[in-house]
């Protein structure tokens, strides 16, 4: 079977961007009464516009919650943790059958060596490609792609790899505080943009791996959206009928979200971002990305 570079729905529609939500950052909401609601999680992301989910899956087990999503007529994508082959192997080969479009791989982990990770790598696009499900590997730290220049020679001897763009993580362990003012590292990223099919959206202030945003227009935001237009502009140019590029909100709970110190009586450690509004605000985010680029590409490939 001929590897699937990209997310695709099977239609002849122009390729697109859809925005997605992860269903990891609708956990541990304050005021929920337990951790972790999927039906009400589904029909708020149905309400609020979003295309899709990303279901976490730890397990093969954790892929059962896919159908209650898709019920809901929302596209799925699927993350999960690659501790091993033999788990990765059984979430691939069972995600195709539950109409899941792409899955989304964290490598584990930051202490594998080079000839390693560029094994393990291998060996996941070997079983996503027997399968045809598209595989994108995450930017994320802790992981084989921890470090930026690392990652850029993985895909300089794999051309088959695609990631998902988490440029947070990048900015939070390179310690960018002003991202305008760090040509190699924009040099560096851009390499990584050219091979992204997929977007987390999150900001980094540097300091932080995530914090909120006052509005679509927030100077924290702005090298980020260059960033993901850059993504899709160049994913766009290639893309075939049918496929989409996945934007996914995701913005995750505590530890992620700040929370108030402890110590400090009146919020006892709670959670000081309202998680669901600025997920809307990166929604918004992306329209607007959406509507520039598209605006700008061929007809061709333009979405309705």
């Amino acid at each position: 079977m001929s590897a699937a570079l990209h997310a695709s729905d099977g239609s002849a529609h122009p390729p697109r961007m859809e925005i997605f939500q992860a269903t990891w950052a609708m956990r541990d909401l304050p005021g929920q009464a337990a951790p972790f609601d999927l039906p009400a999680a589904v029909a708020w992301t149905r309400e609020a516009g979003f295309s899709g989910m990303l279901h976490w899956a730890e397990t093969p087990d954790d892929l059962a919650d896919v159908e209650v999503i898709r019920r809901a007529g929302l596209l799925t994508g699927v993350g999960f943790p690659v501790r091993s082959m033999e788990m990765a192997e059984r979430i691939i080969y069972d995600a195709l059958g539950l109409g899941v479009s792409f899955l989304n791989a964290q490598v584990y982990d930051a202490f594998a060596t080079d000839e390693d990770a560029v094994a393990r790598i291998e060996a996941l696009y070997a079983l996503s490609d027997a399968r045809g499900i598209p595989l994108f590997i995450e930017t994320h730290r802790g992981m084989v792609t921890q470090d930026l220049l690392r990652t850029l020679a993985y895909a300089r001897r794999l051309p088959r790899i695609r990631f998902t763009l988490d440029a947070s993580h990048y900015v939070l362990a390179g310690e960018i505080t002003r991202p305008d003012q760090s040509p190699r590292f924009n040099a560096a990223l851009a390499e990584i943009i050219a091979r992204s099919a997929s977007i987390h959206a999150r900001v980094s202030n540097g300091e932080q791996v995530q914090v909120d945003l006052l509005n679509e227009d927030d100077p924290l935001a702005r090298p980020f959206i260059g960033w993901w237009m850059a993504a899709f502009e160049q994913w766009l140019s290639v893309a075939a009928p049918g496929a989409f590029f996945p934007f996914v909100c995701e913005l995750g709970p505590r530890p992620y979200s700040i929370a108030a110190p402890a110590t400090l009586a009146v919020l006892r450690g709670a959670e000081l971002s309202d998680r669901l509004a600025q997920a809307l605000l990166l929604k918004r985010i992306a329209e607007r990305i959406r509507a520039r680029v598209c605006a700008t590409m061929p007809a061709h490939t333009q979405s309705a």
